[in-house]
């Protein structure tokens, strides 16, 4: 594959864009300077077979999608997997300010009827977690997606379903908890499991039908977004992209490797900034102070180091702008920097080139942010 690439022209597809707030020569080194950082991504020695960028900054009067690598033709449909908690969480929040959730009360109960006994035959007591703990990875929780016995599975059974339950088995099988509830921040792909089931339980629909419900991606112009296997895709959906993991072809493992909360969902770069706009403007909650609350960064977060990690979202400061967003692991990003109104999204074909992902998205950013401050 790396031969191939290295061999392969680079294609940029033509930038969608209106009439900038900028002089004509700032507008060509702008869209110039796009276009090089998504030619240096899908490029070797990136090791990416396509790279793609979409950017929305009204105070530039900009929207513009770039894309380079093999065969690259427009947009497409992708597994954006960790981006998939960004919208759990907002559904998610969403039965909190319909008072249908109580963040804070203990997840005993009624709330995992299924997994609680798992749960507490892994060492973790139902009674003292709570969905807040979930949402914001201080729950504990061991990570059945980290596990090696997990990952070498789907290596060697690419084909296998999994149930929800016998990835929280592994997780309590597997490891030990990364702490006492609360106490710590640690990333784990266990606890948006069991927010999946919790949507369900309080809902009473499955899951995927009550993410789109909750957060009503029909007012939202969210048109190409679905949980794979769990829904229709939609008859328009653009074509998808290979993505690839180690050299095998992402689609050729089975989705529930990836399904239930922590992952799940294939969308586009357009649906993923038409989203994290909606989100971080206001238009998804009912209540500014819903908002305030997801995007603030925990204090196990913020001890940990980097930005810090608030309710479903990362936050990462450039040219001290805060921006906040999410990664998914098989080569997704979106960020969206509410002072300037700035929104990245990007994506590259191979897990190889999440080194590559990072440096477009953040590049991106600064370049905008940077335009932005200069325009005022």
């Amino acid at each position: 594959m790396i031969q191939v690439l290295a061999a392969a022209a680079i294609i940029l597809c033509a930038p969608a864009t209106s009439d900038f707030a900028l002089a004509a020569p700032a507008r060509r080194t702008v869209l110039a300077d796009l276009e090089r950082l998504v030619q240096a991504a899908g490029s070797p020695p990136a090791r990416v077979p396509v790279a793609m960028l979409r950017v929305v900054a009204p105070g530039l009067d900009l929207a513009w999608e770039g894309e380079a690598g093999i065969a690259a033709d427009g947009p497409r449909t992708l597994r954006i997997a960790s981006n998939t908690k960004t919208f759990v969480a907002a559904a998610t929040l969403r039965l909190a300010e319909e008072g249908r959730l109580d963040l804070d009360a203990p997840i005993a109960g009624r709330l995992l009827p299924q997994s609680r006994t798992l749960l507490q035959d892994g060492g973790y007591d139902p009674a003292v977690l709570t969905p807040r703990m979930l949402l914001q990875h201080t729950s504990g929780l061991f990570d059945h997606a980290s596990s090696q016995r997990y990952l070498d599975r789907v290596v060697a059974q690419p084909d296998y379903r999994w149930t929800r339950h016998e990835q929280v088995r592994m997780a309590m099988v597997d490891g030990r908890p990364y702490g006492l509830p609360g106490e710590r921040f640690r990333y784990s792909d266990t606890g948006y499991v069991l927010l999946g089931e919790i949507l369900e339980t309080t809902t009473g629909q499955p899951m995927a039908e009550a993410v789109g419900s909750l957060l009503e991606f029909g007012r939202l112009g969210i048109t190409h977004t679905w949980f794979e296997t769990l829904e229709p895709a939609p008859p328009d959906a653009p074509a998808r992209l290979t993505q690839w993991f180690d050299g095998v072809d992402v689609a050729s493992i089975d989705a529930s490797v990836d399904l239930f909360g922590g992952g799940g969902l294939l969308s586009t770069l357009q649906d993923m900034t038409r989203f994290y706009r909606a989100l971080l403007r206001g238009d998804v909650f009912r209540h500014d102070s819903t908002l305030e609350m997801m995007v603030e960064p925990s204090p196990q977060s913020i001890a940990s180091g980097e930005g810090g990690y608030g309710i479903g979202l990362a936050r990462i400061v450039i040219d001290d702008q805060s921006c906040y967003g999410h990664g998914g692991f098989w080569g997704t990003e979106a960020w969206h920097c509410p002072d300037a109104d700035v929104t990245v999204a990007g994506a590259v074909s191979s897990t190889s080139g999440h080194e590559a992902l990072r440096g477009m998205t953040r590049s991106a950013l600064a370049l905008l942010l940077s335009e932005s401050e200069d325009s005022e």
